[in-house]
C-alpha cells in the first residue's frame, strides 16, 4: 500500500466533491494511483486504516476493471 494514495471527503454536494477530484487530478499528482471517496455512515465508523485498506483494494480492482476495458477496445 505504499504507492496508494486517496483522498477522503466529506460533506461536500456530489458537485463540489467532482470539482475537488478533478482539481486534484488537474495537478498530475499520481492520479491513475490517487483513491477518491466520501464518507458514508458506515465508513464513518471505521478507523482510517481499515478504512484505506478498503479504499485500496476497491481501487486496484478498478483499475483492473479499467486496464481489461482498454484492452478490449472500450
Amino acid at each position: 500500500m505504499e504507492d496508494f494514495k486517496a483522498v477522503i471527503l466529506h460533506g461536500f454536494s456530489n458537485e463540489e466533491a467532482l470539482t475537488i477530484m478533478r482539481a486534484v487530478k488537474s495537478l498530475g499528482i499520481s492520479a491513475s494511483q490517487t483513491a477518491f471517496a466520501t464518507t458514508t455512515p458506515t465508513s464513518l465508523q471505521w478507523k482510517v486504516e481499515y478504512l484505506l485498506e478498503h479504499l485500496h483494494e476497491e481501487h486496484a480492482m478498478m483499475q483492473t476493471r479499467l486496464a481489461e476495458q482498454k484492452k478490449a477496445g472500450h
